[in-house]
C-alpha cells in the first residue's frame, strides 16, 4: 500500500514535491517581531494577471489519498475575485468548487460524487504559476473535510486543443 503522503506522478512529468523544501527559519520571539515581513512568497505580477476563465485543467500530480486523476478535468470559471469550477472524469463522477481569488493565490472549497457513488468534500489553497510555455499551473495544497487524509497537487493548464503538452 502506498503512503498516503506521498506524490503520486499522473502522467510522465516528475514535479518536485513542496514538502521537500528547506524548514522555513524560526520564528521571531514575541518581544522582538522585527520586519513586517510575511511568511509568503511575494506575489508574481504574471501570475496574479493569469487568466483562468474558460480554461481547462487536469492534475498532473497528486498525492495519493486524493481522487482526481490524469483523466480528470477541470472547467475553470472567474468573475472578479469570485472562481469556481466543475470537474469530471476518472475517479470523479461530477465535481464542483467554488472559492475567491486574490492576485496569485486561490482558496475554495471542493465537492463531488466519485465513482462508488460517494461524496467527497474539502478545502484547498492554491498559488498560480505560469509556465514558460504560457499555460497556467496550480500548486495546491488540500485538506479533506470529509476523510482525515491531506495533500498536495499540481494542475496545469490543458493546451489549446486539449491534449497535454
Amino acid at each position: 500500500m502506498s503512503d498516503p503522503a506521498s506524490p503520486t506522478t499522473v502522467n510522465e512529468r516528475e514535479i518536485a514535491d513542496p514538502a521537500d523544501q528547506a524548514p522555513a527559519e524560526p520564528a521571531q520571539p514575541l518581544g522582538n517581531p522585527g520586519p513586517a515581513e510575511s511568511e509568503e512568497p511575494p506575489t508574481d505580477p504574471a501570475a496574479a494577471a493569469a487568466v483562468i476563465d474558460g480554461r481547462q485543467f487536469a492534475p498532473v500530480v497528486n498525492t495519493a489519498s486524493g481522487e482526481v486523476g490524469a483523466t480528470t478535468v477541470f472547467h475553470y470559471h472567474q468573475d472578479g475575485k469570485v472562481i469556481w469550477a466543475e470537474y469530471s472524469g476518472g475517479a470523479v463522477v461530477r465535481g464542483y468548487l467554488v472559492g475567491t481569488r486574490s492576485g496569485d493565490r486561490m482558496s475554495f472549497r471542493y465537492s463531488h460524487l466519485n465513482i462508488d457513488l460517494q461524496t467527497a468534500s474539502g478545502v484547498c489553497e492554491t498559488r498560480i504559476a505560469v509556465l514558460d510555455d504560457g499555460r497556467v499551473q496550480f500548486r495546491e495544497t488540500w485538506q479533506w473535510e470529509s476523510r482525515p487524509e491531506h495533500g498536495t497537487s499540481v494542475v496545469e493548464e490543458l493546451a489549446v486543443s486539449g491534449e497535454r503538452q
